[in-house]
């Protein structure tokens, strides 16, 4: 058999006569039984040796080869990150040489306190209460920028005080309605009153909805939420419900940075004088890392809309980069996370297939060069942030399907 030592067997008649002697260049030494001279072996009466098995063979070749391929990755990623090092250090000289414009002083680096709550992408607060002429109470300040929404208060109150504002139900209201009635309009109204508050952030009227609620749903943020405003609420609040039930959270420990109720929608939809993509790849990760938990939300798994846009496609390949900083989770409104139940794993790839960082687009025209000009300077290719983001929603979608069902 293979991989054993295989005997030849000898018929009786045929067996050679016992030499009797010391082996030697010189005669026998007893000539008690006559013998016949050795017989002089030959590779075809030697005792064969098989070869190691050839599954063996195979799979040393390909631990070998994954050892070179890894050896290559290290490399090849040790030189981009000298070349990115080369390329800010050329980036700070440029900026250090730059003179004084219009009575505008260019500003030297700060060092950045990494224990402290860091500034939101999306919210220019933070620049405008640095330059404004009014005083700001610094603390204040800092606690409006670090805070979350409750999610006790999205899950018992938001959808009862949206339909008191609207005169109706809002379920289906997707997050530009909402925008456009209570800030894209003539006299923006905000809502829960926001906009007859001031903003502990510039010290002018008009705050962030979280600074709006009452104390007891505030709290510092425990979770990043990575969403997309086209989703209606009845869909948002349903996939976060889902997931707090299916993990037995209780939803009054549970505070979300989100977007929509934690930056300033006065600045950025009614005064139009910043976009999110600002400052957008230091102070995003700053963010992610601070909080250390992010929630990304799908509308379902099927096509997602989520995978369409450029700033959800950034969230994730930040987040991917980050996992071993941030934990990351995945929900979705139950009657999809049902249906994801029954997929096979080996299927899910074709789900998120369709994530292309190139073709993946933003409401704001603006918001969609900038990250795409990041994610090139970052990675160099759309095609390694695909690949890594891909990666990434395949491995929640399968969590997803060995959850535990509630």
């Amino acid at each position: 058999a293979t991989g054993s030592i295989q005997s030849r067997s000898v018929a009786p008649d045929s067996q050679p006569a016992c030499k009797i002697g010391a082996m030697g260049n010189g005669p026998s030494t007893s000539s008690a039984v006559p013998t016949s001279p050795a017989p002089t072996p030959s590779a075809s009466s030697a005792v064969p040796i098989s070869p190691a098995p050839a599954s063996k063979t195979r799979m040393k070749k390909k631990i070998s080869a994954i050892g070179d391929d890894i050896r290559e990755l290290d490399t090849v990623l040790q030189a981009w990150q000298d070349q990115r090092a080369e390329q800010r250090k050329a980036l700070e000289r440029l900026i250090d040489s730059l003179p004084e414009r219009d009575g505008v002083v260019q500003h030297s680096p700060v060092e950045i306190d990494e224990g402290a709550p860091q500034v939101s992408i999306d919210d220019p607060c933070d620049r405008v209460a640095r330059h404004s002429p009014v005083e700001v109470d610094e603390g204040a300040r800092s606690r409006s920028l670090a805070i979350g929404v409750s999610m006790q208060y999205l899950a018992d109150h938001f959808p009862t005080d949206l339909a008191s504002a609207l005169g109706r139900d809002a379920s289906q209201k997707n997050f530009y309605d909402l925008e456009d009635s209570f800030w894209k309009c003539a006299d923006p109204p905000g809502f829960l009153g926001s906009q007859q508050k001031k903003c502990p952030r510039d010290n002018r009227m008009g705050c962030a909805l979280v600074d709006a609620l009452e104390p007891c749903y505030q709290g510092q943020a425990t979770h990043y939420v990575s969403w997309c405003w086209k989703y209606t609420v009845s869909c948002k609040l349903g996939a976060l419900q889902r997931l707090l039930h299916r993990k037995h959270i209780d939803p009054r420990e549970v505070f979300l940075w989100v977007c929509f109720w934690c930056n300033n929608q006065r600045l950025i939809s009614i005064e139009k004088k910043s976009n999110g993509s600002d400052d957008l790849a230091d102070i995003f990760k700053q963010r992610l890392k601070s909080i250390g938990n992010a929630i990304i939300v799908l509308d379902g798994y099927q096509n997602p809309y989520y995978i369409t846009r450029i700033w959800t496609v950034y969230e994730l390949f930040v987040i991917s980069r980050l996992q071993d900083e941030v934990s990351v989770v995945m929900t979705m409104p139950e009657e999809a996370e049902q249906q994801l139940k029954d997929e096979r794993v080996a299927d899910l790839r074709k789900h998120v297939s369709g994530i292309d960082a190139a073709t993946a687009t933003a409401t704001v025209e603006a918001d969609e060069k900038k990250i795409k000009t990041e994610i090139l300077a970052t990675s160099g290719s759309f095609d390694g942030v695909n690949m890594v983001a891909q990666d990434l929603m395949k491995g929640l979608l399968r969590d997803c399907i060995f959850s535990e069902s509630s």
